[in-house]
C-alpha cells in the first residue's frame, strides 16, 4: 500500500492527468457508478479509505510517472549511464526525479 505522501502525490498527478478532459476516463469517475459530474472532489467523503487508496494505487502502477532517465532514453535513444557527469549523487538524483515539461515562460 502507498504511504501517505506517495498517495497524495499520486492522487494529485492522477487528477492533473484527467482535469483537462473534464475528468473523463478518471478511475474515480469510473468507480462511482451513476455519478457523472465532472469533478470527484466531493465524493472523497463517500469512499472507504481502503477503496480510495486502491484506486490511486492501481492507477499509479499502470501509469508510472516518467522520470528524467526515461525521457533521456526516449529523446536521445541511449541510456545516459554511458555519459556520467557531475557527482554521482547529483546525477542519480536527477535521473530518478520525475520529468517536468519545460514551461513556455508564461
Amino acid at each position: 500500500m502507498l504511504n501517505a505522501v506517495k498517495f497524495l502525490n499520486e492522487k494529485e498527478r492522477m487528477c492533473q492527468t484527467f482535469i483537462g478532459s473534464s475528468c473523463r476516463g478518471c478511475p474515480f469517475q469510473e468507480a462511482v457508478q451513476g455519478v457523472t459530474d465532472s469533478c470527484c472532489a466531493y465524493k472523497e467523503a463517500l469512499w472507504r479509505t481502503e477503496d480510495y487508496v486502491e484506486v490511486v494505487e492501481k492507477w499509479s502502477k499502470t501509469c508510472p510517472a516518467r522520470n528524467n532517465e526515461t525521457m533521456f532514453v526516449e529523446t536521445f535513444g541511449f541510456d545516459p549511464v554511458s555519459i556520467r557527469f557531475g557527482t554521482r549523487k547529483w546525477y542519480e538524483a536527477w535521473l530518478e526525479a520525475e520529468y517536468k515539461e519545460p514551461s513556455d515562460g508564461n
